[in-house]
């Protein structure tokens, strides 16, 4: 293929077990091919899929299985091999983020109000911060979504479907601090957030409990003290069930994915 070669991995929630697919893009065309191996095993329900920032390693969420398939990544083809065994979390584990220094992933679950985390050590085995859990509210019973900001020092979840939290990170240890404020309200039903590349903005799509269409917020982040607020005329009407959303690395475009309408929304 002609141009620099770039990988693209997505996570496949059919069949038991489930897959994660490997795929060649070419930086040039944008023409995918199948790497050779791909799709990869992973565990049941694999709901969400994150390298880290060297592109050394690869993580699988799986939900129903309740644990985390772990890969190191082949640097020339893009090809995985899976590690020795998965990383048990919980049952309903369904978002997880890396920190952007590689050292730390963070999950959380459908089924509980838990943030764990976890150190990443050379080989990419994750190991249980002695924090973990934390309890992101007790009047949740779930958490749908995950984010760290580009600095590193706040993440980002979503709990109970209609609020996000904000938690200060220690870009050390890993380790987490108390809320940043109170939680803010977001439409029912967000299941994905996301943020700028600069650091600015934090991107939520939910489906608002809507069968005919969904919303995206945005919302300006205050850089000092991670507080969030709403940015007044940024909730339109999207495509239907809105379930992720990413921002172009220049900031200026974001596009969710919708699945009860498939479509995709610049």
């Amino acid at each position: 293929m002609s141009g620099v070669v770039n990988f693209v991995y997505t996570a496949n929630a059919a069949r038991t077990p489930s897959t994660v697919s490997a795929l060649a893009s070419d930086a040039t065309t944008g023409k995918l091919t199948s790497i050779s191996g791909s799709p990869y095993n992973t565990g049941s329900a694999s709901a969400a899929v994150q390298a880290d920032p060297a592109g050394k390693f690869l993580y699988v969420a799986n939900r129903v299985s309740g644990d985390i398939s772990g890969f190191t990544i082949t640097a020339t083809t893009g090809a995985l091999t899976p590690m020795a065994a998965p990383f048990s979390v919980e049952l309903g584990v369904d978002a997880i983020a890396i920190d952007p220094t590689g050292k730390f992933l963070y999950a959380v679950s459908a089924q509980s109000n838990n943030l764990r985390s976890f150190s990443i050590d050379n080989a990419g085995a994750l190991t249980n911060l002695s924090s973990s859990p934390l309890t992101i509210d007790p009047a949740a019973s779930s958490s749908t979504a995950i984010a760290i900001d580009p600095s590193g020092n706040y993440l980002f979840t979503v709990a109970g479907s209609n609020s996000i939290y904000s938690f200060p990170r220690d870009t050390t240890t890993g380790a987490l601090g108390t809320g940043s404020g109170s939680p803010v309200p977001v439409d029912f039903g967000t299941f994905a957030i996301t943020t700028d590349p600069a650091g600015k903005f934090v991107i939520a799509v939910s489906n608002a409990g809507s069968a005919v269409f969904g919303t995206i917020s945005v919302y300006s982040l205050d850089s000092t003290a991670g507080k969030l607020t709403l940015v007044a005329g940024s909730q339109p009407h999207i495509g239907v069930d809105p379930s992720s959303v990413v921002v172009d690395p220049s900031g200026k475009y974001v596009y969710t994915a919708n699945t009860a309408d498939a479509t995709l929304w610049p």
